[in-house]
């Protein structure tokens, strides 16, 4: 599952930066995109299911640890959904399926997150709030495995492209992209959130 994950969003990334040469490479690049969306979402589903199951586990019930990993997981996915409503200015995405202009217009990346190359405030928001996140969640965390793919997945450090430079987070992961790439980014994001949470319940179990 994580491995099919990961070879779409590759197909993404490299398929959503070029100028797209015609209108049914645009409207393919669209397709596999929202396709890789909605099969993101439903392996979300799926993990909240099993997040659900271990909690109600007697070994965890009432393991503060496990209570507060759960809350900042929860509250933070809730905060990554905001973001995503913004993007598409509230609307539900399930009813612009077909309206590839709509995902595809990069103006509402650029101003959610962007003034220019510089952030503005909503971005300066959206990295502090991974920050937070990441830090508090791994303080909790005893095995290092998991630590290495928490600090590693959820890294904000500025970028070192071919040439030498440093680029901004965000304008690394963010800028110029069609606003389907960034809504899909952010679920596949989530989808990393509570496979680590799953995990980490895991290992809760095993030590107690």
């Amino acid at each position: 599952m994580k491995k099919l994950l990961l070879v779409l969003l590759a197909i993404i990334v490299f398929s959503c930066k070029p100028e797209f040469s015609s209108k049914n490479e645009e409207n393919y690049t669209f397709d596999l995109t929202f396709k890789l969306y909605e099969e993101t979402a439903y392996f979300n589903l799926r993990l909240k299911e099993q997040i659900q199951k271990s909690l109600k586990n007697k070994k965890l019930v009432n393991n503060k640890d496990v209570e507060t990993y759960h809350q900042l997981t929860t509250d933070y996915i809730k905060y990554l959904d905001e973001v995503n409503s913004e993007l598409i200015k509230n609307q539900n995405i399930q009813d612009f399926i077909y309206k590839y202009e709509e995902f595809l217009n990069k103006e509402n990346v650029e101003i959610l997150f962007f003034n220019g190359e510089k952030y503005n405030s909503k971005a300066e928001e959206f990295v502090l709030k991974l920050n937070q996140y990441r830090d508090k969640i791994l303080k909790l965390v005893k095995d290092e495995s998991l630590k290495q793919k928490i600090e590693t997945r959820l890294n904000t450090s500025s970028m070192l492209i071919q040439n030498g430079e440093q680029i901004f987070y965000l304008n690394y992961m963010y800028k110029d992209q069609p606003a389907i790439s960034v809504l899909t980014h952010m679920k596949l994001r989530q989808f990393y959130l509570l496979d680590y949470e799953n995990e980490f319940l895991k290992n809760q179990l095993i030590n107690n």
